[in-house]
């Protein structure tokens, strides 16, 4: 059981595709929030040089550090929170998928621990066996997304059409 060349190909820039898409709000929450902090940087700068040439009293200017310091400092930990999007996502899948794309050599060559963790990562549910066939209600999606045939693939033709 190996998958059809370039399978994980497809699977990999699928799954960064559809990754991309699924974290563009937080990206854009991130790119929100990092705006905010940059403009309350720079109105503490110019309070800052505002109370350095005697324009501003000493007293507005410790109320507008604080004011902005303590919003600083709750949108940081709003940005903290927020899980970082790593740049090596490509690199981790495909390293995975070319695994998961061996398994049928790590199965043959595998011990029987390896060969039993391979058959249950699989096959999710119980596997059932008579002592003559075996059968599960279902297989891990990601390896049946792998593994399909193509006639069972979705996706618009670009042939032409010829008439004679």
């Amino acid at each position: 059981m190996s998958p059809k060349e370039g399978m994980v190909d497809v699977f990999i820039e699928a799954f960064i595709k559809d990754f991309n898409n699924k974290t563009k709000a937080q990206n854009t929450e991130r790119t929100n929030i990092i705006g905010e902090i940059d403009a309350l940087n720079k109105r503490y700068q110019n309070a800052l040089l505002k109370n350095a040439d005697g324009e501003m009293a000493d007293d507005d200017f410790q109320e507008v550090k604080k004011l902005t310091k303590g919003k600083i400092e709750v949108l940081e930990r709003r940005l903290n929170d927020l899980a970082v999007v790593g740049t090596e996502i490509k690199d981790l899948v495909a390293s995975t998928l070319k695994k998961v794309a061996n398994i049928d050599r790590r199965y043959e060559n595998g011990d029987i621990e390896e060969k039993r963790l391979i058959v249950s990562s699989m096959f999710p549910d119980f596997l059932e066996f008579d002592g003559t066939q075996h059968r599960t209600p279902r297989l891990n999606s990601a390896i049946a997304l792998i593994y399909q045939n193509n006639s069972k693939l979705q996706g618009k033709k670009m042939g032409q059409v010829y008439r004679f």
